[in-house]
């Protein structure tokens, strides 16, 4: 039950915020929270750091 409550208010808070001003380490962390699959959260991670960089930033 805590589980799943931990995971519903990870999906919010990714919804509100996209994870703005996380570092990619507490982004995946939340991912995984939001949505209890490490391959998921790997993506997102590597997604970000992708945006990142074509952005011109350096990656979190």
């Amino acid at each position: 039950m805590l589980a799943q409550l931990d995971g519903v208010l990870a999906e919010e808070e990714l919804r509100a915020t996209g994870g703005a001003g996380l570092t990619t380490e507490a982004y995946h962390a939340l991912v995984l929270r939001a949505t209890g699959s490490p391959a998921a959260a790997e993506r997102a991670a590597r997604r970000r750091v992708a945006e990142q960089m074509r952005r011109g930033q350096t990656p979190q």
